[in-house]
This record gives C-alpha cells, sequence and structure tokens, in this order.
C-alpha cells in the first residue's frame, strides 16, 4: 500500500497526533495487562476446533509474540508509519497463506476490544473524559489494524487467483500447443 493511501485511510478515521499521544499515555497500562488478555484470548481460540488446528501448539506461541510486540511497539505506541504498514500487510498476507479466514481475524479483534475497554473503564471511572478520549483511541487503532491486514489479506487472496489463472492459461496453452 502507498504511503498516500495509508496517511487517507487513518485521516479518514481521526487518528492523528492527539489519537496518537492517547495511545503512547496508555501503552504502559496495557503493557501490564497484555499478557493476560492475550492469554484469555488464546485459550478462547483454542476453544474452536478449526482454529486450534490451523494455528497447531507452537504456531500459537509464536502468533501471541509476534502480536505482542505488534500491539506494544506499533498500535498501542502509536506508531503508524511505513514500517507499521508494512508489519500489518504482512499479518495479512500471513492469515491468507495459512488460510485464516477475515471473519477470524474480525472475531478475534471484538473479542480484544471488549477486553481493552474493560480495562480503561476501570482505570478511569472517575475521569469519564479521560476513559471516552482512551476508549476512543483504542478503538480507531484496533480498526485501522483491521483495515490494513484484512485489505492485505484480500489483496493476497487476489494475487493468488491471478497466480492460479495464470497458471491455468500457461497449462491450457501447454495443452494445445501439444494436441
Amino acid at each position: 500500500m502507498e504511503r498516500r493511501n495509508r496517511i487517507g485511510r487513518l485521516a479518514f478515521l481521526g487518528i492523528d497526533a492527539s489519537t496518537s499521544k492517547t495511545l503512547r499515555d496508555l501503552q504502559p497500562l496495557l503493557a501490564s495487562r497484555i499478557d493476560e488478555i492475550l492469554d484469555d484470548f488464546y485459550a478462547h481460540l483454542t476453544t474452536d476446533d478449526e482454529l486450534a488446528a490451523l494455528f497447531g501448539d507452537n504456531g500459537i506461541d509464536h502468533a501471541r509474540l509476534l502480536q505482542r510486540r505488534h500491539w506494544l511497539e506499533y498500535l498501542f505506541a502509536g506508531n503508524f508509519d511505513d514500517e507499521y504498514l508494512q508489519r500489518a500487510a504482512a499479518i495479512g498476507k500471513n492469515h491468507e497463506r495459512m488460510g485464516l479466514e477475515p471473519r477470524w481475524y474480525l472475531a478475534a479483534y471484538s473479542f480484544i476490544l471488549s477486553r481493552i475497554v474493560d480495562l480503561v473503564m476501570k482505570e478511569f471511572v472517575s475521569e469519564p473524559e479521560r476513559m471516552n478520549e482512551a476508549i476512543q483511541a483504542v478503538t480507531k487503532a484496533l480498526f485501522v489494524d483491521m483495515d490494513m491486514a484484512v485489505s492485505s489479506h484480500i489483496e493476497s487472496m487476489k494475487q493468488s487467483g491471478q497466480q492460479r489463472g495464470n497458471l491455468s492459461r500457461e497449462e491450457l496453452a501447454t495443452l494445445l500447443e501439444g494436441a
């Protein structure tokens, strides 16, 4: 995805310097609870046989580690630069390659968002303005992350389909030459 497209997406979602600052301010709180949230999420994930089979035992540990790093170093650091974009795109491509449908990715973010909103609400119960600002920032960040990864997933699917289509044409040409 080109830089201009990324900047347009961020602007449309209302992700600006203020959003990034709010995420950076929240980062220590989220960092203190991220392992618990991820433990709950991956325990939930393994309750579905299809998902558990897609990840396998070692795949979950690896995905969890990468997800933790992605969230702490980029997403909840308010860092939506070109490197972030490349990481989010790689996530979508990896999900497509392993056969993880976008519906699972969206469901995962719903699970995570509800946990983080609960955390923020408890932390800022006596500061409603700050609570609202934090929930909005987290929601925007998670939605841009979903957008980037799902868009990349779809693009990867299109490219795979085109490659399969090209292979079919090449195979057809070979068959026609031999006839």
